[in-house]
């Protein structure tokens, strides 16, 4: 049986593949007649805060006190056995898997289980799912894990080519605001800060998924060389996901 959240009935579209799917894989519950899924669909830009005066005249999206609250609405109420979110085109960033992800565990708290279903799955859709009991990928869905990286700009050989140079007094061999303008490389100091900065996001990152997932380093470690750019079955192949649907 499917069921909608509130609100979001008018966003809900036919998902009996994901639905049979998931009450299939029901099998830590007790045998019953019906499983009772809900299901919420997370699409668009996830916005932190309304449209104000504009969105209640044109009408607005979902913002995601919206979406939190509808998971922890289905929590409160019994509603369900089970909840599938599901990402249709969905931004999500950092922030917003952080909060869906609470709110998920807090349904979990309540007995259900909790089902992501996506049609891509990048580095924001994994963390959601290490959050999930069950992670569903569309089949033939492309999977891209590529790492972390960050782009910097130096602009004093510019500068020099203009005619120009930046002078900027720095106190502290690691503060680095002037980098940009007055040197054509990083110091030693600035790339010890951006290089221990991206190492913890990283450890950040995979840690979270290790954990969610029940994968060791190496595991994960494996996954990722092969996840760069890959499909759903793939996903399923290394542990990131549970299962390909073709819906």
């Amino acid at each position: 049986m499917q069921t909608t959240i509130g609100q979001f009935s008018r966003r809900v579209a036919s998902f009996g593949a994901a639905v049979a799917a998931v009450a299939g894989t029901l099998s830590a519950m007790p045998a019953a007649a019906e499983t009772r899924v809900s299901m919420l669909v997370v699409s668009g830009d996830v916005s932190d805060v309304s449209a104000g005066f504009g969105g209640a005249i044109f009408g607005a999206e979902p913002t995601l006190i919206d979406y939190v609250d509808a998971i922890r609405t289905v929590a409160e109420t019994d509603a369900a056995d089970a909840l599938v979110i599901r990402l249709r085109d969905a931004a999500i960033d950092p922030t917003d898997v952080e909060e869906l992800g609470a709110a998920s565990e807090t349904a979990q708290d309540a007995g259900l289980k909790v089902h992501l279903f996506t049609e891509m799955l990048g580095t924001t859709e994994a963390l959601l799912g290490a959050r999930c009991d069950e992670v569903i990928v569309q089949a033939g869905g492309p999977v891209s894990l590529p790492g972390l990286h960050m782009e910097e700009i130096f602009l004093a050989d510019t500068f020099a080519w203009l005619g120009l140079e930046a002078d900027m007094i720095q106190v502290g061999a690691y503060k680095g605001a002037n980098e940009m303008y007055t040197r054509s490389t990083p110091s030693d100091a600035w790339d010890e800060n951006i290089s221990g900065l991206l190492d913890a996001q990283w450890d950040e990152i995979t840690g979270a998924i290790t954990k969610g997932r029940g994968l060791s380093q190496k595991q994960l470690d494996d996954a990722l060389a092969s996840l760069w750019f890959a499909t759903a079955e793939d996903a399923v192949r290394t542990g990131l996901a549970d299962a390909a649907v073709d819906l």
